[in-house]
């Protein structure tokens, strides 16, 4: 009776419970990132330091590529994009986690891998466009930028990994 159980619970949850739980640790970890780099640029919090020189990551920052919207008094740092989406990515990878949910939760947890499944190639594709301006046009190294990078081509693996996906191909 207990296996049967068991087995129930796994069906009315496709996909990996543990890739949802990676997902989460990284995407707090693109959270902290991008929030860090976000509020620096709003002068909230002092200069980061960049492990490979702080130059470089001033120069890729303060390029203008580094600004969607700059004014005479506030400005958006592109790294307010990247805060929302792990952010979304967070939420999305945790909902179908939180207890209480038992009402269908086999619907709810494939439209969250089809959302993770979305973000995260939108994440991917955006962060390479952008390591493609940092390494051609700038011309410049910023750690939290590849860190960035790299965290979304993670997303995107592991989503493809641990969606389950009726049809893989």
């Amino acid at each position: 009776m207990g296996s049967s159980r068991l087995l129930s619970r796994r069906r009315q949850d496709p996909g990996l419970k543990w890739v949802r739980v990676a997902i989460a640790i990284l995407s707090t970890i693109g959270v902290i990132d991008t929030g860090s780099i976000t509020i620096s640029r709003w002068g909230w919090l002092g200069a980061l330091s960049c492990p490979g020189g702080s130059e470089g990551c001033d120069k890729v920052l303060n390029s203008p590529w580094g600004t969607i919207f700059s004014g005479s008094q506030f400005s958006i740092p592109l790294s307010l994009i990247g805060l929302i989406s792990y952010f979304a990515v967070l939420s999305l990878a945790i909902f179908p986690l939180l207890p209480g949910l038992s009402e269908n939760k086999n619907e709810l947890s494939r439209k969250t891998w089809w959302g993770l499944f979305i973000l995260s190639c939108g994440m991917t594709v955006f962060s390479l466009i952008l390591l493609g301006l940092m390494i051609i046009k700038i011309e410049a190294f910023c750690f939290f930028c590849v860190l960035s990078g790299a965290i979304s081509l993670s997303l995107l693996i592991l989503t493809i990994i641990g969606g389950n996906w009726e049809d893989p191909g």
